[in-house]
């Protein structure tokens, strides 16, 4: 076996992509995307190993040196390259996993490179391979299922258009509802497809169709679904019919994008889905300082063809926001960075840097700023206090420069939320509502908050002025199926949690299993937990059925949590983990004693409380204690009591 010190740490290439262990990134097309020090120490095992599969042993023996307990560490390490490759687009497929064997690199490794490497770092070609040795397969439910309730919210700012794939025909057992009326003024701006295989140009174009999205959609009589119901047709091939009667519209507007040095190529095809027929279509062969000008014409010819209503005199239809076509091109690559979340928040993060340097006084790049700042600690692990400070910093900047902005004030809000200043909170999404009530954020957060507070009627208008605005929304369906099910409409729950699955979110079947489990269920139940481990790729498919044990143990009451966790210490302090399982194994007390120690600081279960998962929760004495201690009583005497709770007496309350 290799010491550390046969480590290849000098430069090399895998696929498109330059390696720089030294300073643990990955590079590609002079963007530098980080790693941590162990996912990278894993990456140099694997490349060192020659094209040969590694068994799982061998590399945390080489990268932790521990005989035990690393075993979900590894998992997490595979999980994050392969996310962190993905996200560059240097390339999609890099890591096989070769079931009861190991893990092998499927890219070529060169490590023939130069880079600018500190000196004392030499490459080295000579190092033998991992030995291929048998993988030990483990049992257990090495899993950290992903966040259900903050980590959702706190990536909600414009995460609501994180999320595509919807599914274009019925589901097994799923039939589409009756024919809709669909209004002539209507139409779906698909994205526009990249003619450049560069990764920036794609989110370039995707950025341009947004863009036009939005623009058409500020037009009062003209019907535009969302962002996400449409690019769920990105990369298919479906017919125009089938779009209109998917996203309900009566026209399609489609197009390309071709950069090339400082000229860009824009071609726009505006169609009826009925018979095919082309209303208008152009192209724009323009220098890139004329982009903005190309956005205002097909926004100006598109309502025109369908007979909208424009607004009167010369102000431009598109608004960029600014005159600088280079912030605004920055603006736009960055805005879909953010979309995707993972490590596309730290790209996101230079790139509205980037805009803001070309154009300082550009509010809603600032905006943009805000909110991947405010999202950083979720998926950059930055420390919470920083991620609100500098959330909170830019969206002040950009109400500064633009007092019309919503999307600050609903950072403001979320930031509010997480520190539990509810009245605060409130004010801010209620603010950010006003100034765009088609802003679904606002009304995604704004349910989120009554949700937690316990106002469960509101939190369900609330969160249907969302739907309204998106209804293919994975992070709305979600938060509104956690109100129906609090509210014991088990049927809408699971239709609200079949559509987040649907728009991309697969792992939203954790939910449909929680409501079968209300069903009485539970080898259905146990089975969709498991599988939404599985989905996340945090075990292996062959540890699902450990996995499945695990809960069918909990629920039948052969076990409590604490036993049957007792094996596995990296969960004994997960609360994303422990809150579901004691609500499942009916430990009341230990669920709401979880819900208040919060050990990862992020207060991602605290709406849990509303729950009907465990029917004693709110009945269990701690329950007064946890209100009285978070300063939520006090809410509830100022504001008004919650759904399920009332006063009872002159100082206590009782609780359905």
């Amino acid at each position: 076996m290799q010491t550390e010190t046969e480590y290849h740490r000098g430069p090399f290439r895998v696929g498109l992509c330059d390696v720089d262990p030294a300073r643990n990134r990955i590079i590609y097309r002079g963007d530098a995307t980080p790693l941590e020090p162990r996912v990278m120490d894993v990456l140099c095992a694997l490349a060192d190993s020659g094209g040969e599969v590694v068994s799982r042993d061998a590399l945390i023996d080489r990268v932790w040196k521990i005989e035990h307990g690393a075993d979900e560490s590894l998992s997490r390490a595979i999980s994050q390259l392969r996310k962190a490759f993905k996200l560059t687009g240097c390339c999609d497929e890099l890591i096989e996993t070769i079931p009861k064997r190991g893990y092998r690199l499927i890219p070529d490794v060169d490590f023939d490179v130069a880079a600018d490497v500190p000196p004392g770092l030499v490459k080295r070609k000579d190092t033998a391979p991992l030995p291929a040795e048998p993988a030990l397969v483990m049992p257990g439910w090495q899993v950290q299922l992903r966040k259900h309730w903050r980590v959702a919210m706190t990536g909600a700012v414009a995460l609501i258009v994180v999320v595509a794939g919807m599914i274009l025909t019925p589901g097994p057992g799923r039939q589409r509802g009756p024919a809709r009326a669909v209004p002539e003024r209507s139409v779906a701006v698909l994205p526009f497809v990249s003619m450049s295989s560069d990764v920036e140009d794609g989110y370039f174009a995707d950025g341009l169709s947004e863009e036009l999205l939005n623009t058409l959609s500020g037009i009062p009589d003209l019907k535009v679904p969302g962002r996400t119901a449409t690019f769920a047709f990105k990369g298919k091939t479906p017919k125009f019919k089938e779009i209109g009667e998917v996203l309900g519209v009566a026209h399609v507007l489609e197009g390309s994008v071709r950069r090339s040095g400082d000229r860009i190529r824009i071609s726009a095809q505006l169609i009826s889905v009925e018979d095919g027929y082309n209303l208008w279509s152009e192209s724009y062969d323009r220098h890139a300082d004329d982009l903005l000008l190309v956005q205002d014409d097909i926004a100006r010819r598109v309502a025109s063809a369908l007979n909208s209503h424009l607004p009167a005199g010369d102000a431009p239809l598109f608004d960029a926001g600014t005159q600088n076509s280079v912030a605004f091109s920055e603006y736009v690559k960055a805005r879909q960075y953010l979309n995707n979340r993972g490590w596309g928040v730290a790209r996101a993060i230079s790139g509205f840097e980037a805009a803001i340097e070309a154009d300082p006084e550009y509010a809603r790049a600032y905006a943009g700023l805000a909110v991947a700042h405010t999202v950083s600690h979720t998926y950059l692990k930055s420390p919470k206090e920083i991620a609100w400070k500098r959330g909170e910093t830019y969206a002040r900047k950009a109400t500064e420069l633009d007092p019309r902005l919503a999307e600050p004030f609903a950072v403001l809000g979320g930031i509010a939320l997480d520190q539990n200043r509810w009245e605060d909170a409130l004010a801010y999404f209620e603010r950010a509502e006003s100034l765009d009530p088609k802003d679904p954020t606002a009304f995604l957060w704004h349910a989120q908050t009554l949700m937690e507070l316990g106002y469960l009627a509101e939190a369900t208008t609330t969160i249907e002025g969302g739907l309204s605005t998106d209804s293919g929304s994975a992070i709305i369906n979600i938060v509104a199926g956690y109100i129906a099910r609090m509210q014991g409409q088990l049927d809408a729950a699971d239709a609200h949690f079949e559509a987040a699955i649907d728009a991309g979110m697969s792992y939203a079947v954790f939910d449909l299993g929680v409501t079968a489990f209300m069903r009485g269920d539970l080898i259905a139940a146990a089975d969709m937990l498991a599988e939404a481990a599985v989905t996340l790729d945090t075990i292996a498919a062959e540890e699902k059925p450990a996995l499945v044990d695990y809960y069918l143990a909990i629920m039948r009451r052969d076990a409590s949590v604490d036993e049957a966790v007792a094996a596995f210490p990296t969960l004994a302090s997960d609360d994303d983990f422990l809150t579901p399982s004691y609500l499942l194994a009916g430990e009341s007390r230990n669920a709401l004693e979880m819900i208040a120690l919060d050990p990862d600081g992020d207060k991602d279960t605290f709406g849990k409380l509303w729950s009907d998962v465990d029917p004693g929760l709110r009945q269990d004495p701690y329950m007064k204690t946890l209100v009285a201690d978070t300063g939520l009583l006090a809410f509830w005497r100022k504001h008004g009591w919650p759904d399920k709770c009332r006063a009872s007496g002159d100082n206590s309350f009782t609780c359905d």
